[in-house]
């Protein structure tokens, strides 16, 4: 079992090379596989690859063969939470039968009450811990080299971090006044552990409880932005500042000098992201970490480099950095590789990853 089709067909093709049942005796069972056909399959074959909520789904028509299972491999192991498809094939097997194996793999299990859970619902009896280093993997992995630059604010991005903290000390001072937070240096997590702790105390009048968590609802929102415009600048920083529909959110609208600092900065930068993404020629990307991505991947395909991947945490960040790219072509050709969530097909995703592996890309 792997959560998506994607992995489904990578565990697919890695199987095949190393697994010695033949690919006749195999079934592939997602959701692009027809009920009816699945039942003949579930009949026919011995070793299938599956999503989970496909298992689910058969296992709700009573199709899935539970009692004859043998072996059930489980890759991102550490979605088995809570009432995850993962658990319920499990529960549903085990409640069938005893005489089966799981194995289970992950690379990001999470923090110790996590793991412990995963444990409890894969039945887990042994765990196996494996990094870079291991004998056994080390000459699968590729060396790396790890080059850390600082970058450096801008004076108007710290002229606006000082302008826009002005704002968000009031909030962060009544919530020290009522020890709702114990300290000034607060970040928006800390912020969001607190809330979460404030919202389970009963012991404070209704009134006073609902004026601290609307404090707390400002300073996180604005916390938020301060940290868009200290990681991912300007222009993530004001898109952040207006919801969906484009009007400015409720703390902005209510402070006039911060809705006149807002307007200002959206007259000199654009109102709307795709204003500068737009743009042919951009000349101010809003931080310096774009100038610096620029030169050092011009840097990188001069010396001879032919291929480069650059990680974004946000699809708005790949779309500037795409236009921040197209400044380098002939020599640097760019195209944007986002989550299905993100309106972009399987069928691209795939189309630019071969585009990428013939270096057309």
């Amino acid at each position: 079992m792997a959560p998506t089709r994607p992995l489904v067909n990578q565990q697919m093709s890695a199987c095949y090379d190393v697994v010695g049942i033949p690919k006749e005796e195999t079934a592939e069972m997602t959701g692009r596989i027809r009920k009816d056909k699945r039942v003949n399959l579930w009949d026919t074959k011995r070793l299938f690859f599956c999503t989970p909520q496909v298992l689910q789904s058969d296992l709700a028509e009573k199709t899935f063969p539970a009692k004859l299972i043998k072996l059930v491999v489980i890759d991102e192991a550490h979605k088995a939470k809570g009432n995850y498809a993962y658990c319920q094939v499990i529960r549903a097997i085990s409640e069938a039968q005893n005489q089966f194996r799981v194995l289970a793999l992950t690379a990001t299990a999470g923090n110790s009450t996590d793991i412990i859970e995963i444990i409890q619902n894969l039945l887990i009896s042994k765990i196996e811990y494996r990094s870079e280093q291991s004998i056994d993997v080390s000459k699968y992995t590729h060396k790396k080299t790890i080059d850390i630059v600082e970058v450096k604010y801008t004076k108007e991005m710290t002229e606006i971090i000082r302008k826009f903290s002005d704002f968000t000390d009031p909030y962060i001072q009544q919530l020290r006044e009522v020890e709702a937070i114990k300290t000034y240096c607060v970040s928006r997590g800390y912020l969001i552990v607190e809330q979460a702790k404030m919202r389970m105390n009963n012991n404070i009048p209704a009134a006073q409880k609902s004026k601290i968590m609307s404090n707390f609802s400002v300073a996180v929102s604005m916390y938020n932005s301060l940290e868009m415009l200290e990681r991912h600048g300007i222009h993530l920083f004001l898109k952040s500042l207006r919801d969906d529909r484009q009007s400015m959110k409720f703390f902005v609208a209510q402070l006039p000098q911060l809705k006149k600092l807002v307007l200002e900065l959206e007259e000199k930068h654009g109102r709307l992201f795709h204003d500068i993404t737009n743009m042919s020629s951009i000349t101010d990307y809003g931080h310096p970490k774009f100038d610096l991505l620029k030169e050092k991947l011009q840097e990188y395909f001069e010396k001879g480099g032919n291929k480069a991947i650059v990680f974004c945490e946000f699809r708005d960040s790949t779309v500037l950095i795409n236009a921040v790219l197209q400044q380098l072509k002939p020599r640097v050709n760019p195209r944007i590789l986002i989550g299905q969530g993100g309106d972009m097909t399987q069928k691209e995703q795939l189309a630019i990853m071969k585009e990428f592996r013939e270096g057309k890309v």
